[in-house]
């Protein structure tokens, strides 16, 4: 069983576009089946659902109202059932429930839809067991089936995993081609590519402080990784940041209602 635990470092967890990109091997372990990728015209038609659209603003809603996703999910929908992962994922309708998450994002992302794959590898090392090799092993699977429909996010992701050697064998080489095969990744989130690699000092002089200043400008332009990243830094003092647990709190907020708003294609 999956249990709650404090928030992890996530520098991506939204599809967003890269050229395509490259991967290294498949790694021994990863045992999952390749996902044929959902294609834009089956997300297109389940995001303008109207359905969807008013399941959605029925869970902002105060108090939240959470049946009509749930209806929409049994369904079929893989943007509800991935809007229904997150609900569970930040307790917004229901009491958060890393298990009820993890099952619903592995409906969407075994039908190939790669937020879907995002969320239920974020979910995946957000719980309890993150450090078991098997659930290790099963987020890296999502991860490069997300990565392998060219999600920019994905690549930053993987690329994190790989200089740190978890999951995986440290590889700075890998982690750095990971880095450049990311593509170049548009609106709030832009400035997270430039961060990362600040960050790790790939291909340049490593800067946390610069790291941090474009982390934050994401942040606040409403990038909900960049605001999960940000509190979970201030949560526990890392990542060059004070400790902060009332600003902490607060981002950890925005990114809830942002990445709401994402899983839903909203």
């Amino acid at each position: 069983m999956l249990a709650s635990s404090v928030p992890i470092f996530v520098m991506a967890v939204a599809a967003v576009s890269a050229q395509a990109g490259w991967l290294p091997p498949k790694p021994a372990d990863d045992h999952g089946p390749d996902q044929v990728p959902m294609s834009a015209q089956v997300v297109q038609a389940a995001a303008i659902d109207p359905k969807l659209i008013a399941a959605f603003h029925q869970l902002r809603a105060n108090p939240p109202k959470i049946d009509a996703t749930i209806a929409l999910a049994k369904a079929g929908n893989p943007l509800a059932q991935t809007g229904l992962c997150a609900a569970y994922k930040i307790g917004r309708g229901v009491a958060a429930d890393l298990n009820q998450a993890l099952a619903w994002c592995r409906k969407a992302a075994e039908l190939g839809y790669a937020p879907a794959q995002y969320e239920a590898a974020l979910v995946l090392r957000a719980s309890a067991e993150a450090q078991l090799p098997a659930v290790k092993a099963e987020a890296m699977h999502w991860l490069r089936q997300a990565a392998q429909q060219d999600a920019a996010f994905a690549y930053l992701t993987l690329s994190r995993l790989y200089a740190a050697g978890d999951g995986v064998a440290a590889d700075t080489d890998i982690a750095q081609h990971l880095l450049e095969s990311a593509g170049e990744i548009k609106g709030a989130c832009a400035p997270l590519t430039k961060a990362a690699q600040l960050r790790a000092g790939f291909g340049v002089t490593a800067d946390e402080a610069g790291a941090n200043k474009l982390l934050q400008q994401a942040a606040t332009a409403g990038c909900w990784p960049a605001q999960r990243t940000i509190a979970a830094y201030l949560s526990r003092g890392q990542g060059g940041l004070t400790a902060d647990p009332t600003a902490a709190k607060t981002w950890s907020g925005k990114a809830d209602a942002a990445e709401l708003a994402w899983a839903f294609g909203q």
